[in-house]
């Protein structure tokens, strides 16, 4: 039922004038959601298939040579589409370096938020690698536009999607961070997940008309839930992901490589970022025992 309350809220929260970019869908944006489908979503898994620079949308060819231009990569041998990518299209780049991942975020966008999470990165890497921040271009910018798109890169991590068997490294590593001594502010004009008060009811589909009251009812509930959690209890707030699940954790060998998407990021409540993270892997766990 929570998940029903959530999904029918209305987003809250203003963006501040001119920094919020909706980009037209341009042609290659075409051909960067055009790879093959991912079995394990969000897993940094190469796909079969390499797209030589050739192959490629003259939009494409333009934003390979600005990359390069900008981080001083030389000649790129091959550019590969990564599976997953649920907050951004991402293409692994192979040069005479280490690889490193491109990505392209979809519009709306909030520069300052998107500055918020970077520095926040860059610090958070020195405590926690698996956290991986930004590589920094010739001028020291971590990110740049391109046709209204964020674009950045990051190194590269080997690994697959957690699973239940990695419920124990995934849960070490969210420890480690809540601990983590970086103390960011609060990430500007993007509302915390439990910020009081819930957004309205919007508008629902047809089919769940009949659960409309129950749904305004959950939510009336819920906040009255919130509040008297954050009197009574006094959740302890710090450094929080929000979106802790089996795409955006990397397990390599047992261990988690790397902790993706920080989009939802901010400074919250950790027993939500804790409580939202068990729920997801004690469903993996159901799911797996059940069986097909």
């Amino acid at each position: 039922m929570f998940g029903l309350v959530c999904a029918y809220l209305e987003p809250t929260g203003s963006t501040a004038a001119g920094l919020t970019h909706k980009a037209p869908v341009h042609r290659w944006i075409a051909w960067a959601l055009s790879g093959s489908a991912s079995e394990t979503p969000g897993a940094a898994v190469v796909s079969d298939d390499a797209v030589k620079p050739t192959d490629v949308s003259e939009e494409i060819s333009e934003l390979i040579s600005e990359v390069g231009e900008r981080y001083g990569i030389g000649s790129l041998i091959t550019t590969r589409r990564l599976t997953g990518g649920y907050a951004n299209d991402v293409f692994r780049l192979d040069a005479d370096g280490p690889p490193t991942v491109l990505h392209l975020k979809p519009p709306p966008v909030d520069a300052d938020s998107l500055n918020w999470e970077h520095r926040l990165l860059a610090q958070l890497n020195r405590h926690l690698p698996e956290a991986l921040a930004p590589v920094q271009a010739l001028d020291g910018s971590t990110w740049f536009w391109f046709h209204d798109r964020p674009v950045w890169l990051t190194p590269w991590a080997p690994g697959h999607g957690a699973g239940p068997d990695d419920s124990h490294a995934v849960a070490t590593v969210l420890g480690r961070w809540h601990a983590s001594p970086v103390e960011p502010s609060t990430r500007p004009n993007h509302a915390r997940l439990l910020q009081q008060p819930l957004p309205p009811l919007r508008r629902i589909p047809a089919s769940l008309a009949p659960w409309r009251t129950v749904i305004a009812q959950a939510r009336t509930d819920l906040n009255g839930l919130v509040t008297w959690l954050e009197r009574e209890r006094r959740p302890v707030t710090s450094l929080t992901h929000n979106d802790i699940f089996e795409g955006n954790v990397l397990v390599h060998r047992g261990r988690v490589s790397a902790v993706l998407d920080w989009e939802e990021a901010n400074i919250d409540w950790q027993v939500w970022d804790l409580a939202s993270s068990l729920w997801r892997s004690a469903r993996m766990a159901s799911d797996s025992a059940s069986g097909p």
